[in-house]
């Protein structure tokens, strides 16, 4: 195993670059962890929004996707609603994607460049947090398999709730306490 030496040119290029970093999108630095909490504050109505979904072709699945973020996340934001303030803004949680895999199997499969099949258990929601001008990404997924045996009846509707579920446990984590 070889160590490398830091080099002050090493570390004068580190230096140089890491204002970079507050260029990044939006998103991009939240992901990193760079963004701070969003403030806690109250809200007039909690609104799901699948537009995005609908607009790619797929209005029945969306559907039921926005049905189970709405039934997961109205526990999550209770503390955070107030339908009597009428000066408070409303929060938008926009779905924009939700992908379920089709083969749910564990086996690893052996392809040309390896073996692979990771991420083919992974149910996952993508999305954003939406007020005024504030919009931020929330992605999430959870393994298939957490719902049950594939073969088990109604299987596909816990699927949705659980990744539903933790959807709306991020987005709430995007506020401080």
């Amino acid at each position: 195993m070889t160590s490398t030496r830091l080099t002050r040119r090493a570390l004068l290029s580190a230096l140089a670059l890491a204002p970079l970093a507050a260029c990044a999108e939006p998103d991009v630095r939240a992901s990193l962890g760079l963004e701070p909490k969003l403030p806690r504050r109250t809200f007039r109505a909690l609104r799901v929004d699948v537009g995005p979904m609908v607009r790619a072709g797929v209005p029945g699945w969306a559907h039921r996707v926005g049905l189970a973020v709405e039934a997961a996340a109205r526990p999550a934001f209770a503390d955070m609603i107030d339908p009597r303030d009428r000066r408070a803004p409303v929060l938008t949680l926009e779905i924009d994607a939700c992908d379920f895999p089709i083969w749910v199997g564990g086996r690893w499969r052996q392809g040309p460049l390896g073996a692979y099949g990771g991420d083919a258990a992974t149910d996952w929601i993508e999305g954003h947090l939406v007020w005024g001008a504030v919009r931020r990404r929330v992605t999430v997924h959870r393994a298939s398999a957490d719902a049950g045996p594939w073969y088990a009846p109604e299987v596909d509707q816990r699927r949705l709730a659980n990744v539903a579920a933790v959807f709306a446990a991020w987005a709430r984590k995007e506020f401080e306490d």
